[in-house]
């Protein structure tokens, strides 16, 4: 996405909550981009425009399984660029590595008779699973760079060691746009609402919820940083992403949690993970941001960079926030945030956000997404996650399940604010806040 890094503090949650424990699995990692592509970070800016609107049937389940939690494997791919896991398709199951996305509710994959897809890239062959339920219908899903599109199928989707849906709905994508995957991904796995699925399936989570799979309501991440890290070849570890629970090992003090904003087009229905963004300050000032529709946040695991209305952006000074240097020289830096409408304006309850937090701020933090009562979660990170926070275990105690108990001043986050947040940065710090209320 250099040295100095920027240090950020965030979101000003409500709600508290305890964290139970699961456990923790050794992740491997890509080996990370050494300069950073401009024309590629403009390709990711047009993805996420398009994702969220600006510009450019429920599956059959199988018997239930034992309720668990699980950390499966998360891969950084290109130096925090884009975050994947992996699913298996299909009878005998087929392995994908796929984009995690609670931008986007759908689950794709590249076909095997799709040849604009990606040569490194798994691919998906119908003819050798056994159990493919094929409908014979054709969707389209628009990402802003680009468009896939495919016929709808179900068939066996598996995660980790614990979770399986017999018949889960996915696209086998293929017609693909160039620009819309890169190495060794092979689609994208939708962690947000059925309410915005193109293809009108459930989403993988929420089969699993509904199926009693999942121990608790919520699924968590943990995503390793690598920009800027000297130490980037020697580490493997890429992250933790735990279905139905979270990792007490990998935050410290208590999980605070904001309840989504559900107005907008879909009436009370939840559809992206969105909060409402109170305010913005720069080096200790406020910075005056737009309300209404505009202020609603998308929490994006699948976007690279942090996204927002025209005004405020230019607001917030987006130049002297940058990824690093697109030049060899390192006099030109790209920005870590971006103009999301390109000033075009937010439809009043479109119930499109005007903002999208994507990787960028999520590396930084344990993040938490609860389905029951739906809501966002975070916490810091604890030390064994390459946090500020203390050590694992001496202050993350009982469940994650709205089971709150006292809490001392010194176990929580001042103000309700996590801090400490770090941004990359070409040339010199820029404290920096975005924060709830």
């Amino acid at each position: 996405m250099l040295s100095l890094p920027l240090a950020v503090a965030v979101l000003v949650v409500s709600q508290l909550a305890d964290a139970a424990d699961t456990f923790h699995i050794p992740l491997k990692r890509r080996t990370p981009k050494t300069a950073h592509d401009l024309d590629y970070y403009s390709s990711v800016v047009a993805g996420v425009r398009g994702k969220y609107n600006y510009g450019s049937s429920t599956p059959g389940l199988s018997g239930r399984r034992r309720a668990t939690a699980e950390g499966v494997p998360i891969i950084n791919q290109d130096a925090d660029t884009s975050y994947l896991g992996t699913v298996r398709i299909g009878t005998p199951a087929q392995s994908f590595d796929v984009v995690l996305d609670t931008g986007s509710s759908d689950l794709w994959v590249a076909d095997s008779s799709c040849s604009s897809c990606p040569r490194s890239a798994a691919t998906f062959d119908a003819s050798q699973s056994s159990s493919l339920q094929a409908t014979n219908q054709e969707t389209s899903i628009s990402y802003g760079s680009g468009t896939v599109a495919g016929l709808i199928n179900r068939d066996t989707v598996s995660m980790g060691s614990n979770f399986t849906i017999q018949s889960q709905t996915f696209m086998a994508v293929d017609r693909l746009q160039s620009g819309l995957l890169s190495g060794q991904t092979s689609g994208i796995l939708g962690l947000a609402f059925s309410a915005i699925a193109r293809t009108g399936g459930t989403p993988f989570w929420q089969s699993l919820q509904s199926d009693g799979q999942l121990e608790a309501p919520e699924f968590s991440f943990w995503m390793t940083r690598f920009n800027n890290d000297p130490r980037a070849d020697d580490i493997e570890d890429g992250g933790v992403f735990t279905l139905g629970g979270t990792n007490s090992s990998l935050f410290s003090g208590e999980i605070e949690f904001l309840d989504l904003e559900t107005s907008g087009t879909f009436g009370t229905t939840p559809t992206y993970w969105l909060l409402p963004l109170r305010t913005v300050t720069v080096q200790g000032s406020p910075v005056s941001i737009a309300g209404g529709s505009s202020a609603l946040s998308a929490i994006d695991t699948g976007t690279t960079l942090i996204g927002g209305p025209s005004d405020d952006v230019a607001r917030i000074c987006p130049d002297d926030m940058n990824l690093g240097p697109v030049t060899s020289t390192g006099q030109q830096c790209a920005g870590a945030i971006f103009d999301l409408t390109m000033g075009s304006n937010i439809p009043v309850g479109s119930g499109n956000p005007g903002w999208i937090v994507g990787a960028t701020f999520l590396k930084n933090v344990y993040s938490v997404f609860r389905a029951d009562p739906p809501s966002i979660g975070f916490a810091e990170l604890s030390t064994q996650a390459g946090g500020s926070g203390t050590a694992p275990g001496t202050s993350s105690t009982g469940t994650s399940r709205n089971a709150a108990s006292p809490l001392s001043a010194s176990n929580r986050f001042r103000s309700s604010t996590i801090k400490n947040v770090h941004f990359p940065l070409c040339h010199h710090l820029l404290p920096s806040m975005l924060s709830h209320e």
